[in-house]
């Protein structure tokens, strides 16, 4: 197994080119910001709000171990447009799996950007040693699914009423795709 350094530039829906690459050090202020963003849409991503302080998450970039975690972050047009996170399994009955979670600036959805993130997560993940991804996703995120069901991600189960968000309960659905 061997990991690798993700610099990649793609073009978003419009042919505007972005840059997916590791995540740096002084990245950790706006992925705290995208995060809280994010969260306090309350509809894409569990967390209401950055579970952890810039120091703690620029300490995780700075001290992760490459085999084992991938951050990801787009870059367009001098800003940050997104975020990734995988994890592969740490044992040996799952080292064969990893798990991840995206999230993308309002600004810049709808571009096809997660497309790109995604692709650079599977690079590495593949490089690990990685066979199988895993995602959880709401299932009003409606977006999202059409996403990972078009890269070849199916659904393996379901949480039933696992949120409530903004008053209707929402199922939790896990999807996986075999690389």
């Amino acid at each position: 197994m061997h990991s690798t350094t993700i610099h990649q530039t793609y073009h978003d829906r419009r042919q505007i080119p972005y840059l997916v690459r590791d995540a740096r050090v002084e990245d950790a202020p706006e992925l705290i910001n995208l995060l809280n963003r994010v969260g306090q849409e309350e509809i894409y991503i569990a967390d209401e709000k950055a579970q952890i302080p810039v120091e703690q998450e620029a300490a995780i970039i700075r001290h992760r171990n490459p085999e084992v975690q991938l951050i990801l972050v787009a870059e367009q047009e001098g800003a940050i447009a997104g975020s990734l996170e995988m994890v592969r399994g740490v044992l040996k009955k799952n080292a064969h799996t990893a798990i991840f979670g995206m999230a993308l600036h309002p600004e810049f959805r709808g571009r096809g950007i997660g497309r790109g993130l995604l692709g650079s997560a599977e690079q590495w993940a593949r490089g690990v040693g990685v066979q199988k991804v895993s995602l959880a996703v709401f299932a009003s995120n409606h977006a999202a699914i059409r996403l990972y069901a078009g890269l070849g991600y199916e659904e393996e189960g379901r949480r039933y009423r696992q949120y409530r968000i903004l008053g209707e309960w929402v199922d939790e659905i896990w999807m996986a795709r075999w690389l």
